[in-house]
């Protein structure tokens, strides 16, 4: 720790798979992460209260590709049901997190390691983040808007 900061912190994650309002498929979701460290019903009071809104500043991945879906017109790549994304959630959004973790902006003025450089906080998912997962429903004119319940 740095005068109470520390320099590695763990990330938690606000999750929107947006479900297509026609096919009620997933062929992509919305994920923000946020650095906290404080009890874990204060993460959940934080991300639960965020999840209302927050979605229109995340950003969008899609589906992989290896989540398909066979029908009589031939396999589409990169969509997941509902129930496949609740089962497959890790799998599903295992580079979305890479791809925040790594999109973090820099961190400045924390001090001066023992080579004279700065020292930086790094943020870093664990293996599966405190998350909260919120659906959305897209309309076919593409507007979003929180689905209770899927």
């Amino acid at each position: 720790m740095l005068d109470g900061i520390k320099l590695i912190m763990e990330l938690v994650l606000n999750l929107w798979p947006i479900v297509e309002s026609e096919s009620k498929m997933i062929q992509r979701f919305a994920a923000r992460a946020y650095a906290m460290d404080v009890a874990d019903s204060v993460i959940s009071n934080t991300l639960t209260s965020l999840a209302t809104t927050d979605y229109i500043l995340a950003r969008q991945f899609p589906v992989p590709k290896k989540f398909t879906l066979v029908t009589e017109h031939g396999q589409i790549e990169g969509l997941a049901t509902v129930a496949n994304f609740n089962d497959f959630q890790w799998t599903i959004i295992e580079e979305a997190l890479r791809s925040l973790e790594t999109d973090l902006p820099p961190s400045y003025g924390l001090g001066i390691n023992a080579e004279g450089k700065h020292r930086h906080a790094r943020a870093t998912f664990p293996k599966e983040p405190y998350c909260v997962r919120t659906f959305l429903i897209e309309d076919t004119a593409g507007d979003l808007k929180l689905l209770t319940p899927v």
